[in-house]
């Protein structure tokens, strides 16, 4: 004590006792407790990152006072917006075949093994227009057919076709030779440049 005084002489102290200081009780807080039951909300994000909605200011105030290590901030001074349930869409489906045929939003047309597994998409795409069309199998798109009327110019550069069956043809150009070959694609053509030779 001695000690201290000399270090710190200009401050005043006074001995009290030849034995330890009994320890400080920790400073209780105390939370009001009495809110009126005026409906004002206010919402607030809380620590666990959820959000709630308090029927007014105090009874937020009074949460705050409860929950002192609590990251808790104030939102807006309206209730929170409800959030919408999250669904599950783990469905368990069992391995029935009844296939179904769908229009997809987006104008195209798909095929479920099952209506289950047709629900879990529309579960998994709650925003999605879709529409079940049949309950069969979506027919198959047909394949579409080469465009074999392609405009070719009026140009004399003349190839020799030889084909398959051993016959020849003078074509005026490449362009009208691939709008002939277009209707039998699978055909082997031997072709040379020049008209072919008369027989």
């Amino acid at each position: 004590y001695e000690v201290y005084k000399c270090d710190h002489p200009k401050e005043r102290t006074k001995f009290i006792s030849k034995t330890a200081c009994p320890e400080a009780p920790n400073p209780t807080t105390t939370c009001p407790k009495a809110c009126t039951k005026e409906y004002n909300p206010v919402c607030a994000k809380l620590g666990n990152g959820k959000y709630q909605t308090f029927d007014n200011h105090c009874t937020f105030e009074v949460y705050m006072c409860e929950h002192p290590k609590e990251m808790i901030e104030l939102i807006s001074k309206t209730a929170c917006p409800e959030e919408p349930p999250t669904i599950a869409c783990d469905i368990a489906c069992t391995g029935e075949q009844d296939t179904v045929c769908v229009k997809l939003g987006s104008g195209k047309y798909q095929t479920f093994e099952s209506e289950c597994s047709y629900v879990i998409y529309v579960c998994e795409h709650p925003k999605e227009n879709t529409e079940i069309v049949s309950r069969t199998a979506c027919p198959k798109e047909p394949t579409p057919t080469p465009t074999c009327d392609m405009a070719c110019m009026d140009i004399w550069d003349p190839v020799c076709a030889t084909f398959q069956d051993g016959r020849t043809e003078t074509f005026g150009n490449d362009c009208e030779l691939r709008n002939d070959m277009c209707g039998r694609p699978k055909e082997n053509v031997d072709v040379t440049k020049g008209e072919c030779p008369k027989s």
